[in-house]
């Protein structure tokens, strides 16, 4: 066996493991469905002023570390709100600025009734970090207790 053909089997093994887990391993294997892509500011205010839990993820194409973190959001339902900091960095400082959170990315914010209330960046960006944040910040503010981020 060539070492092009180890390398391939190698390749499908790795696929056929991560899909069995129920990951993508390919670009097109990836449900883009729960993104809304936000590419100016007149689309970005309503969801930075949305009533209930909101999900803002800011995401540069061009890095691995944000891809891994795209393919995470996208196993939730959605809608996600999806910036693309590559081709709207201005977006980002708008982001910044309204909430308050240091933009880094990859970053998913989780705002509810319009204010930040959890956020994560990088490899913390998980789909089960997410959801554990939305469901604690929802027992929060059934409780009336603030929420911290």
């Amino acid at each position: 066996m060539s070492s092009r053909d180890r390398a391939l089997a190698f390749a499908r093994s790795v696929a056929a493991g991560m899909k069995a887990k129920g990951m993508a391993m390919w670009r097109d294997e990836i449900d883009d469905a729960a993104f809304v892509p936000i590419e100016d500011e007149a689309s970005l205010a309503p969801w930075l002023a949305r009533p209930g839990p909101a999900l803002v993820l800011l995401h540069d194409p061009y890095c691995p570390i944000s891809a891994a973190a795209y393919r995470e959001v996208a196993r939730l339902p959605g809608p996600v709100a999806l910036i693309d900091v590559a081709a709207a960095p201005e977006l980002s400082d708008a982001v910044e600025a309204r909430t308050g959170i240091r933009h880094e990315s990859p970053q998913i914010i989780l705002l509810r009734d319009g204010e930040p209330v959890w956020s994560a960046s990088h490899y913390r960006v998980t789909e089960s970090g997410i959801v554990e944040a939305v469901a604690t910040t929802e027992t929060t503010s059934r409780n009336d207790e603030p929420s911290t981020g």
